[in-house]
């Protein structure tokens, strides 16, 4: 399983927020940066974003951080397969 590179509460510095990001299209369009709460060879959890797409949609993702550092494409296909007020969950 390929770890999400979002450091924990206590070794994330003071002042620091940032979450590892992807930038989500579907259909072409550009929808907007999504935080990834865990990351793994065949999936992918994201937190709530702009949309939340009913299973079954096929999204494209960018990987802004490199959290697949070479073992997938920056961009790549991804489909729905769990959506709540939480976020998402994908299968890549």
């Amino acid at each position: 399983m390929i770890q999400s590179t979002m450091p924990s509460e206590r070794t994330r510095p003071q002042g620091t927020h940032r979450l590892p990001l992807v930038h989500v299209r579907y259909q072409g369009h550009p929808i907007g940066l999504y935080g990834i709460r865990e990351a793994g060879e065949q999936t992918m959890t994201l937190l709530h974003g702009p949309i939340a797409f009913p299973v079954g949609t096929q999204l494209l993702v960018e990987d802004l951080v490199g959290v697949y550092q070479g073992a997938r494409p920056r961009m790549f296909c991804a489909t729905v397969t769990h959506s709540d007020t939480w976020g998402m969950s994908l299968s890549l």
